[in-house]
């Protein structure tokens, strides 16, 4: 008997931290499985899969996207995260190309976020906007409560599909995975190189603005955070090696209303009004990602300012602790300066390593100075 329960709690387990994909991406499932334990993770895909039933969705569920389906309302309300926003809808430029009309419901900051985006059609903050006559499918992002909660709420007799399903828990490349569960989705293919250029996080492309090539480095210091383990809080020792060695630099405090103590901080050791410019809690997303645009680097631990910045053209010295491999956040030129701490928090990567690589950041920006215009 017990053995037949045991092995029961095993597929449901697995069932959680499987992935819902053709060909699956980078993720951290089966150390997941085995420090969360199969009891815990059954007993949490079995509780699951009662909701799901009881939702009054799972009859409306497609397993592919239709002949004849082209309009869709993308439903992402309640993942507040800039970071995991950007890289789960980074794929919509997939959905573009492949002739959709896509619609964002999303909660109002990221609404703010993803206004006048290229490759959305319109954006919504407002449920009283929705109407479910004007749509063929909805995109959900997953079988969890709250998701279909806002379906059920808002368009419910639509047919809709599922981003990651039941899938749940370990950390995983969101960008990667959305893109493909799309192409699953779509069953259609995607070379390589198309592949790469989706599953970037991408916005609006900033307006060019000018070089500064020659002049004193700009660099920019994403403060604070929600998680400890990916707050960074040696920004002082970082700044004093930063002024030490080049004249003349400027650096510009960015956060929200959890890094205001850290900014105080920062401010009284360095009271330099022409070379410190204290923006932490003072800006929208919009304007922050401008401040970060107008930067020759940016240094930023694993963290929404951080997928801010990899949508503009600043060089980006990221900080990881040793649970995330950064392939999992960021591709391309953005991984260039990724360093990750041999400890599960960002605050053991030291000041000396971070400035490093702001050097060498700062280095390659004077052999090749960019244009601060980011392409579509």
């Amino acid at each position: 008997m017990m053995g037949g329960y045991s092995e029961w709690l095993k597929s449901q387990a697995k069932c959680g931290v499987t992935q819902p994909l053709s060909s699956r991406v980078e993720s951290n499932d089966e150390d997941y499985l085995r420090t969360q334990g199969y009891e815990k993770l059954g007993w949490r895909h079995f509780r699951r899969q009662v909701q799901f039933a009881f939702s009054g969705q799972k009859k409306y569920l497609a397993y592919k996207v239709r002949p004849g389906w082209k309009k869709a309302l993308w439903l992402y309300k309640g993942i507040p995260q800039i970071g995991d926003a950007l890289m789960d809808l980074a794929p919509r430029s997939l959905l573009r190309e492949q002739g959709f009309s896509i619609d964002l419901f999303t909660d109002t900051h990221l609404a703010a976020m993803f206004k006048n985006d290229p490759w959305l059609s319109q954006v919504w903050d407002d449920p009283r906007s929705i109407a479910s006559e004007n749509y063929d499918f909805v995109i959900v992002p997953s079988h969890k409560n709250r998701s279909l909660k806002h379906k059920a709420q808002l368009v419910a007799h639509l047919p809709w599909v599922s981003m990651q399903g039941f899938y749940t828990g370990p950390e995983f490349h969101r960008g990667k995975f959305a893109t493909q569960r799309l192409i699953d989705l779509l069953d259609c293919k995607s070379t390589e190189a198309e592949f790469f250029r989706h599953q970037q996080q991408k916005l609006k492309p900033l307006d060019a603005l000018k070089s500064s090539a020659g002049k004193a480095p700009k660099i920019a210091l994403a403060l604070g955070g929600v998680d400890a383990a990916r707050t960074y809080g040696h920004w002082l020792s970082v700044a004093e090696k930063l002024f030490q060695a080049e004249r003349g630099i400027e650096l510009t405090l960015l956060g929200s209303s959890n890094a205001v103590e850290a900014a105080r901080a920062f401010m009284h050791k360095f009271p330099h009004p022409q070379n410190v410019f204290d923006r932490v809690n003072k800006t929208d997303i919009t304007e922050c990602r401008r401040l970060i645009g107008a930067q020759d680097l940016l240094i930023a631990a694993d963290g929404g300012l951080m997928h801010l910045g990899a949508t503009t053209t600043a060089k980006l010295v990221s900080l990881f602790h040793k649970e995330v491999d950064p392939r999992w956040r960021l591709s391309g030129r953005c991984l260039e300066f990724a360093l990750q701490s041999s400890t599960g928090t960002v605050n053991d990567v030291g000041a000396g390593a971070i400035f490093k690589a702001c050097s060498d950041a700062l280095a390659d920006n004077r052999r090749s100075p960019v244009d601060r215009s980011l392409p579509a």
